[in-house]
């Protein structure tokens, strides 16, 4: 074994060995069958991300529990299409019932977050109810991924009945795919609106009445809005520290950095913001959570702008609040 490869591996058994001072949640995991890819014609589009190896990431990486956000590949149509693939070909990969029993099989490690609403599709709210009933700790949302604006009058019936069961909603504003993915079942004069939005700030105008109206329900924007440039932020930050049940998640955001994590905390403040990763898409290594790009540390030991306790609950504490359908204190 070379020098380096020596050095690398005793750093990482190192981290692994020292005492963890914080809980750690990620707020943002997927789980796919990717280990079928390859066989009977599946073709490979995921990188290995089963539950197995997701689990086993965690224990090496300090994490103690994960949002699990399930969906199918049809759920995400657009996005496939958009970039080359049939999600007919990766249906028993990105599958519902493959995530669900992971998440059955593993309480313990994750909360469910089921992402497979569509409201133009048949029985879709009876759907979402057997999820909730099933244990579902609150909603994931793509609005634009089925070519809908979030305020469209379909998705009303979803936030009523978040409201009624107390759950909370992620929701992905998409943002960044505004322009590349058509919103196609909006009437034109909706498109028209939609496409003259030229800053998130007039996105936010179209958003901001949905968290006022459903003001008792916890809502994240995933990803921290979506930002399509570094501009966007200004407006994000603003809609969240503006609404006192909204909150975000940093998974893939644009620049996950010390300076970033500080300055969004200096804007809506510490309980209002919680870690995430979007794996398996942002990782390289099973020791990413530790070493990686996206590693927690960044939180917890490169913010000095940050007290123990704001790092606390930015790690975990405001995941497992939002998990119990509780706003912002």
């Amino acid at each position: 074994m070379r020098r380096r490869e020596f050095m690398a591996l005793a750093a990482g058994a190192a981290l692994a060995q020292q005492p963890k001072r914080y809980r750690v949640i990620d707020v943002h995991v997927h789980v796919f069958n990717s280990k079928i890819q390859g066989t009977n014609g599946i073709p490979k589009y995921y990188p290995d991300s089963t539950v197995e190896y997701t689990i086993e990431m965690m224990d090496r990486g300090g994490i103690d529990k994960a949002f699990l956000i399930s969906y199918n590949a049809e759920d995400v149509s657009s996005e496939m299409r958009g970039r080359g693939q049939n999600p007919v070909e990766l249906t028993e990969v990105a599958n519902k019932q493959y995530q669900f029993n992971s998440w059955k099989a593993h309480k313990d490690r994750f909360w469910w977050f089921p992402d497979h609403i569509y409201p133009l599709r048949e029985g879709y709210l009876e759907t979402l109810e057997q999820d909730l009933r099933k244990g579902a700790s609150g909603i994931k949302m793509l609005p634009i991924f089925h070519g809908l604006l979030p305020d469209h009058k379909s998705w009303i019936p979803v936030y009523e009945m978040c409201r009624k069961h107390k759950k909370p909603i992620i929701l992905d504003l998409s943002w960044w795919y505004f322009g590349r993915y058509p919103i196609f079942n909006e009437s034109r004069d909706r498109q028209n609106m939609a496409a003259a939005f030229k800053t998130f700030a007039d996105y936010a105008k179209l958003i901001t009445p949905l968290f006022q109206q459903f003001k008792g329900v916890p809502w994240s924007l995933a990803h921290c809005g979506t930002a399509k440039v570094k501009e966007d932020y200004r407006y994000i930050f603003d809609t969240i520290a503006s609404n006192p049940n909204v909150s975000c998640d940093v998974a893939a955001v644009m620049e996950f950095s010390p300076a970033f994590i500080q300055e969004l905390v200096k804007a809506v403040g510490s309980k209002k913001v919680m870690y995430g990763t979007d794996t398996p898409y942002w990782f390289k290594g099973p020791d990413s959570y530790r070493t990686g790009s996206r590693r927690w540390s960044i939180i917890s030991e490169e913010c000095p702008a940050l007290s123990d306790a704001d790092k606390q609950a930015i790690l975990a504490g405001n995941a497992e609040r939002f998990a119990r359908n509780e706003v912002p204190a």
